[in-house]
């Protein structure tokens, strides 16, 4: 229920710290619709204070405000921003309810901005967390949401069944802001499916409790959807009117968004008027206007319009530059990764939702509860390592026969030495990537069921160490690195199992070469310690780079399977998030301590093993 703004503002003016934060952000949230200039006032002073006192919850507050403000002026870019930063600080202080508001408000965002795959991804990430928090009262916010988003992709039918399930929170709720909202939904849709009479039906229920609540952007949006059925069913004269109504109330709350989408309307309406001259200026300015706001959905069907406004005029050169412009925007809109992405996410989340109300039914206590979460943990595991062998075993092999087939299609004696030497160097290196990441998946799997044993022997770890460091002496080439070594004299005898220590030093030494630039130096430092609590000898190992360091959200997930660093490799090596998660559980099986010490990003990172010398079998 909307609090009046008059006792908000008596008590703005004796509220000091946190109060005069939460205070400022409540009369945001009252003032933003109908004046957004103000709102984005009071939202910045909140910020501005917020910052000042450290009131982190209030700093997010003040973000997801703004980006409020922003929305509503269709500054989309700037939305986008302001929510992104909200989300970042909830994500820091663990406020879940918080921030699934902000990924709901992010999927609007991408929504305008024609980028459906991100809006699903943050509309279910939003649903998905109300659902962990039971917070049942948010489930109008992403039934519309997902409905908006499926609607746009074509998907009536699902759409209508979440427009549905707002409808009948609202007639329970009696809230009649929100029935106009699902009214005109349901309208859109019926009118999507071609039932004209039913959506015109539907408006005209959104538009009456609109017109009685003195909603005027609601207004605005119900002459724009009752414009478009009556073009449709060719009457074309109210059709004019009722976008010219809109048109003149967009105009009055600047939202340009509005504007754009009832110029675009009325030029659709004067084209099948013959009213040529007319279209064609209302066109380009829902043209400018699209592209300042970034709505490519909106931008795709003024060029449609264009190329037919042009053909209707038999300037057929213009109307064929306008449909490839078209053509093109609409095939960047929803390529096939874009729609694979999309479909996957889809499935995905719906296969989900049908898997919980399955369990619902029997998960009735904490422990059960707890699996579930660790069933979801898995699942995400086993997407991650599907989606891996997918991708990181699909292209190296594509390649390989690419490269067969190409050699066989033509014959070796078409191709020059340096030609074929350059396949053999390419296959050598894709079946090389294909074999460290078979290996690291079949580790992993050996390491996490149990199934290994150690068989620990006295060897010369400076002589392991010579070893591997000789296996890498191309990619240190490659990549001009210099190594300096700090070693004591050999041996160095460490009791330990030797093909497990070596795999450790592959992986280290691996990922130092992976993420230096050129021309930087590795330096290796191994030496003896004493334990500090029981006086245990320890060997010390250490893998020092100069390269791109680590955050401190690297530093908490680093050995994790799966891991995805905020750094890439420097030289387009590829990583699969596997090989250090392999190293901490070798070495903790070994009795030993792992870890990673850098100062920040692009200041380098040491990795440092410590290994009992003489360890007890």
């Amino acid at each position: 229920m909307a609090k009046p703004v008059e006792p908000l503002l008596q008590q703005l003016k004796t509220a000091t710290g946190k109060e005069r934060v939460d205070v400022l952000i409540e009369l945001c949230g009252e003032t933003y619709d109908a004046d957004p200039v103000k709102g984005m006032e009071y939202a910045k002073e909140a910020f501005i204070l917020a910052n000042d006192i450290e009131y982190l919850e209030g700093m997010a507050k003040s973000y997801h405000s703004l980006g409020l403000c922003y929305n509503t002026t269709a500054n989309y870019v700037k939305a986008k921003d302001a929510y992104r930063k909200a989300a970042e600080i909830n994500l820091k202080i663990n406020n879940k309810k918080n921030l699934a508001k902000n990924y709901n408000n992010l999927a609007i965002i991408y929504y305008h901005q024609a980028e459906y795959a991100q809006a699903l991804e943050y509309a279910f990430k939003a649903f998905n967390l109300d659902e962990e928090l039971g917070e049942t009262g948010s489930r109008h916010t992403h039934y519309n949401n997902l409905g908006v988003i499926y609607s746009r992709l074509g998907d009536t039918d699902q759409a209508l069944e979440y427009y549905h399930k707002c409808l009948k929170l609202d007639l329970e709720s009696g809230d009649k802001r929100r029935l106009a909202k699902t009214y005109n939904n349901i309208a859109v849709i019926y009118d999507e499916q071609k039932k004209l009479d039913l959506a015109l039906e539907y408006h005209w229920k959104a538009f009456k409790l609109r017109e009685g609540l003195g909603d005027e952007r609601g207004k605005a949006l119900s002459y724009t959807n009752l414009g478009v059925v009556y073009e449709q069913k060719n009457e074309l004269d109210k059709a004019y009117d009722y976008q010219q109504n809109a048109l003149a109330i967009y105009q009055r709350l600047n939202d340009r968004d509005g504007m754009a989408t009832a110029l675009a309307n009325l030029g659709q309406v004067e084209i099948r008027r013959r009213q040529f001259d007319s279209a064609e200026k209302l066109l380009q300015r829902a043209l400018t206007i699209s592209r300042e706001i970034h709505t490519v959905d909106l931008e795709i069907e003024v060029y449609k319009l264009l190329s037919e406004l042009y053909e209707a005029q038999e300037d057929y050169k213009a109307a064929l530059a306008a449909y490839k412009t078209y053509r093109h925007l609409e095939k960047e809109l929803f390529n096939e990764e874009k729609t694979n992405a999309i479909t996957e996410m889809r499935t995905k989340f719906e296969t989900e939702q049908k898997e919980k109300e399955a369990e619902i039914y029997r998960l009735r206590n904490v422990e059960l509860a707890e699996a579930l979460r660790n069933l979801e943990k898995l699942d995400r595991e086993k997407n991650e390592f599907l989606g891996i062998v997918s991708h990181d075993l699909k292209n190296p092999l594509t390649y390989i026969l690419g490269i067969t087939q190409l050699v066989s299609a033509y014959g070796m004696e078409n191709f020059s030495p340096e030609e074929l030497q350059e396949f053999f160097t390419r296959i050598d290196r894709s079946g090389k990537r294909m074999f460290q990441l078979i290996t690291n998946l079949l580790d992993i799997n050996r390491l996490e069921s149990g199934n290994v044993e150690l068989s620990p022997t006295y060897f010369d770890l400076v002589g392991v160490l010579k070893t591997v460091l000789e296996e890498y002496r191309t990619p240190l080439a490659e990549k001009q690195l210099t190594v300096f070594s700090e070693l004591p004299p050999p041996p160095v005898n460490l009791y330990a199992d030797k093909n497990a220590v070596q795999q450790v030093l592959d992986n280290l030494i691996s990922n130092a070469i992976k993420y230096s630039p050129k021309q930087k130096s590795i330096c290796i430092r191994l030496y003896k310690r004493m334990a500090s609590s029981a006086g245990q000898p320890l060997i010390r190992l250490e893998v020092q780079d100069e390269g791109l360091g680590l955050s401190l959200e690297d530093k908490k997930q680093l050995f994790q399977r799966f891991a995805r660093l905020s750094a890439k490799p420097t030289g387009g090596e590829h990583s699969t998030g596997l090989g250090l998660s392999v190293v901490k559980k070798l070495v903790d099986l070994m009795g030993g301590q792992v870890w990673a010490e850098s100062a920040g990003k692009n200041k380098g990172t040491t990795f440092i093993v410590e290994l009992p010398e003489n360890r007890s079998q």
